[in-house]
Parts: C-alpha cells; structure tokens; sequence
C-alpha cells in the first residue's frame, strides 16, 4: 500500500494535517528531516528537499509553528517559575531577535530589497510567544539581555523595532561590532562570557538558531525555538516567488502579444490583498492563520498602510502603464478602507491607475487575482490570471 502523503498548500484548502506519514513524500521523510534540522543532526543544509516545500510551508503557515513555539514557551515560563531567585537582581536571560524576538515575515514576503533596508524600516512585527516570555521576566524581576548577530550600524533601527513592538525594560542591547570578523556563536558566547565575569547569573538563553546558544557558556538552560525560515519552503521561500513570476512571465507574453486599438479603452482588473500588496505583517502578528479571520483586526492593520508590495505584480502594473493599458484596482475591501488603501499603494509605488469606468466601451484585457471569487463570473474579461495564495488555503 502507499504511504500517504502530506496535501501540498494550493487553491484546495488541504483536509490533512502535517505530521506522522503525511510528512513523507517521494521517498523523503519530511518530518523526520524537519527533525534532524531542529535537533542538529542535519547541519550546513541550504535549502529544504524540493519534495518537502509544500510540508514545511504548512508548518509554518498553518498552526503547526504557533504551536511549536508555544510549547516552548510553556516550557521556559514552567522553568521560569521553579526558580528560586536570589533577590540581588543578577539574574538575567539571553534572547536574540531575528525569528525569535521580531519575525522577519515580511522580508522574506518580498526579498525584493536587501535585508539591511528592510532592517532600517523598523517594522519587523513581534514574535507573540516570545513577548509572552519576555513579559513574565519583566514581572519575576529578571534581567533581560538582547544579543543579536546584527551589526552595530543597526542599533538604532533594532532598538526603535523593539521599542515599537512592545519590548522595554532591558538591561542591554549587544550587538556585533562593524569590525568583529569571527562566527556568530563566537561572538555570543564570549558576550555570555562577560556578563558571568561581571558577576550576573544567566539563568536561560533563547533562540531560534544553534549559533545563538552554543558556546560556552550556554546558560544554565537554553531554549531553541523552531525557525523553518532558513530552511526555506513555499511561501517564504524561492517556490512562492517562482510560481507567481511564472503567472506574471505569462500575462506579460500575453500583453506582448496583443493588437492595442489605440483609443486608451484597454483596462486590466487588480485585485489588492495578496495581489498587489501582501498581508503577511499581519498574518506574523494573528498566528499565520491559526486563529479565526477578525475584520476588525485586519481594519486596523489597513489603517497603518504599511503593507509590502508583491513585486511580481508591480512588474505587471508598470508593464501595462509602459504600453498604455489603464490599471483598475477592484477589491473587496470596504469603501471606509479607501484612504488607507490608496495611501498604502501609492507608498508602494502604484498609481496611475483609473479611479473609476466613466462609460461604457472599456474592454476589459485581464483580470489577476489571488482568490477564485476574484476573477470567476461573467464578465471575466479577456483572459484571467490566477496568482497563488497560501495565506487563504491553510488549516
């Protein structure tokens, strides 16, 4: 009999979940492989088995890494608890910050700048397990220590993140001096190394890499939660990237191919949410879909108009400006979204696009969207192009 397995993230919502031999597919184990990354076993990888994408894109996108990180969490606040402090306010816990403090979501959503600018924004949203710990320190009377693989040139942009996230009352914020040349674990341990020798008592270190709680000293107890970012997997790796690039390698062929009639009546229909601009900010901060969709939370992310363009899309968008077909965004967002959202797209570098059908005699070229009800019902216009969208499909 053949061994199931795992449901791939597709326009199918997948009725499966992702453990046990529903992680095996094409002869690799992937859950077995997810677990020797994790414990270490399998070490300098540079990328997820391509057979595997679709299973740890689920993990991290579904409930599978909330829950993961949760129970982590649990684990240290449980530790936490059975400590008996000393009362002479030495006790601190090391934590790092990409993907176990901020979660870097939305750069890896684009990838469309480098990591050093997306740094500078001071966006990153807070990882919540994480907050959930580092507020029952705060309230226990441990010191709280930040030490980062960041470089000191980011000190200003890392410090206001955290500070707008949520994150305060730390005793120091470390990181790697512009001119440091050796490993990550080097330069943390040898930071442990310094607060033990100025009399302070690491009593936990956290992270979501090995680099950042290996070396002596470790701490009397290290945590490590999961991070399938630098494994790569489908939304935040190459393969959603790949998969939208080909629908848009395809619509601009089919715009290539196209006799224009010159009278300015081309239209081509936008979708907004995981169309033009993506929601992953938000999605970091709501459990990558773990918890119910709540509109009034989602308004108020709207209201920041902060989200990232696609950037498969804004090529799209500036094709069709360049041969002079007009842009018509239709989303199903509220008419009460509309500053926020104009304003979120023009930071984005759309405009340009018509603000609404004045007559009859457009003819409608294209139409691209991430969901069915974006493009399905008549009239669909000439040809439809359907991007993927993980965010929507995931259990």
């Amino acid at each position: 009999m053949d061994e199931a397995v795992a449901p791939l993230i597709h326009a199918l919502r997948p009725m499966l979940g992702s453990g046990g031999q529903l992680g095996s597919r094409a002869g690799v184990a992937c859950d077995s492989w997810r677990l020797g990354v994790e414990a270490h076993n399998v070490r300098d990888r540079k990328r997820v088995p391509a057979s595997c994408e679709g299973y740890v894109g689920h993990c991290m996108l579904g409930g599978h890494y909330h829950r993961d990180s949760k129970l982590v969490i649990d684990q240290a606040i449980s530790y936490i608890d059975s400590i008996k402090l000393s009362g002479n306010g030495k006790e601190v816990l090391v934590f790092d910050i990409d993907e176990t403090t901020l979660s870097n979501l939305p750069y890896y959503a684009t990838q469309g700048f480098g990591f050093q600018e997306y740094a500078r924004q001071a966006s990153a949203p807070a990882l919540p397990e994480t907050k959930r710990l580092y507020n029952k320190l705060l309230s226990v009377g441990i010191k709280l220590v930040i030490l980062t693989g960041r470089r000191e040139v980011q000190r200003t942009a890392t410090v206001t993140n955290l500070r707008r996230q949520g994150f305060s009352g730390w005793m120091t914020v470390l990181l790697k001096p512009a001119d440091f040349k050796g490993s990550t674990v080097t330069f943390k341990s040898s930071e442990r190394q310094k607060l033990l020798d100025a009399g302070y008592i690491i009593v936990g270190n956290i992270g979501d890499q090995w680099s950042d709680i290996l070396g002596t000293p470790e701490g009397a107890r290290t945590f490590k939660l999961p991070d399938p970012i630098y494994v790569g997997h489908y939304m935040l790796g190459g393969h959603y990237r790949r998969d939208s690039k080909l629908v848009i390698d395809e619509a601009i062929s089919y715009i290539d191919s196209l006799k224009l009639a010159g009278n300015g009546k081309e239209v081509w229909v936008f979708d907004v949410d995981e169309t033009t601009l993506s929601n992953l900010p938000y999605y970091a901060t709501h459990g990558f879909g773990a918890t119910p969709y709540n509109w009034t939370s989602f308004q108020e992310y709207a209201r920041q108009a902060s989200a990232p363009a696609l950037p498969e899309t804004k090529r799209l968008f500036d094709k069709l400006l360049s041969v002079g077909i007009k842009p018509v965004i239709l989303t199903g967002r509220r008419e009460v979204q509309r500053t926020a959202t104009v304003t979120n797209l023009r930071r984005q570098g759309f405009s340009g696009w018509m603000t609404k059908l004045l007559d009859a005699g457009y003819i409608i070229v294209g139409n691209i969207g991430d969901q069915w009800s974006d493009i399905l019902s008549t009239p669909e216009g000439a040809r439809t192009f359907k991007l993927p969208d993980p965010m929507y499909y995931i259990g």
